[in-house]
């Protein structure tokens, strides 16, 4: 039963009908009796500053759940961002404090590689071929670096963005060999990742074609509607491991139910995903 007291975690995007969040938060929470709810909610780019207005005097207001097309904008309408937000330039979570105070973070790319490492995968020593340079894509390019790959190769339609990348993640992790490329470079990758939107339920396609990826590889997709993507039905015919955004975006759940189990405490901290 939802009351006044019950703490809402609103899910922003525009076009916002193929959100996932809402329904999986809902069953989580109420698996372990919080009283909370999530719920989705279409706003559009000209609405989004007085929405977040508005949410700091939203007083049972847990936090939001940011989906495209504003991760990016977001960040500048925040008022304090964590490290992980400031090097990707984009946020997908805002946490509300008790004063209204608004604390933007970015669980992308901890939710990628915890969905790696809860499916057996490694990163440390493997070759990887990233495709996209935003937002989801910055994110997920500083948490694989961490895990201390050989090479991160970035390849985007836009150059300039891709190159960006490169230099910020050369910038902070010397160790790991971060090049451009092209969707050549997925014929010498262990890991193929797509982290643009080409696949999702409202921008179908492929960012590459399959008989380009080297025999062996994984493939992994960040879009989890659908939960296979035409790139991950044509890799698992072709004999490839698969790996789909519904399993990163379920290794983020812990992250998002400690937010509504707790606004007082900051999902800016690292732990370890139960």
């Amino acid at each position: 039963m939802i009351t006044g007291r019950t703490r809402v975690l609103a899910v922003i995007g525009d076009p916002i009908d193929a959100a996932r969040a809402p329904q999986a938060l809902n069953a989580a929470a109420s698996a372990i009796g919080l009283d909370a709810v999530a719920v989705p909610v279409g706003v559009s780019p000209e609405a989004l500053g007085s929405f977040v207005y508005a949410a700091r005097g939203w007083s049972n207001l847990a936090g939001l759940v940011v989906t495209m097309p504003h991760k990016a904008a977001i960040a500048d309408l925040v008022d304090e961002l964590s490290d992980r937000a400031r090097a990707s330039g984009a946020v997908n979570v805002v946490r509300r404090t008790e004063s209204g105070k608004l604390i933007g973070d970015q669980i992308d790319g901890y939710g990628f590689v915890a969905s790696l490492h809860r499916d057996g995968l490694a990163v440390s020593g493997t070759r990887i071929t990233l495709f996209g340079a935003g937002g989801v894509a910055r994110s997920i390019a500083f948490s694989l670096a961490a895990e201390s790959p050989t090479r991160i190769c970035i390849v985007n339609r836009s150059e300039d963005r891709a190159s960006a990348l490169v230099r910020d993640l050369t910038a902070e992790f010397a160790d790991v060999e971060v090049v451009t490329g092209t969707t050549d470079d997925a014929r010498t990758a262990d890991l193929v990742i797509n982290a643009t939107s080409v696949g999702s339920a409202v921008n179908p396609g492929l960012p590459v074609r399959p008989e380009l990826i080297a025999p062996g590889a994984v493939v992994a997709d960040v879009i989890a509607n659908p939960e296979e993507t035409e790139l991950l039905v044509s890799a698992r015919r072709r004999g490839h491991r698969i790996h789909s955004g519904v399993r990163m975006q379920k290794a983020q759940m812990d992250r998002l139910l400690a937010l509504l189990q707790d606004t007082q405490q900051t999902l800016l901290q690292d732990r370890s995903i139960q």
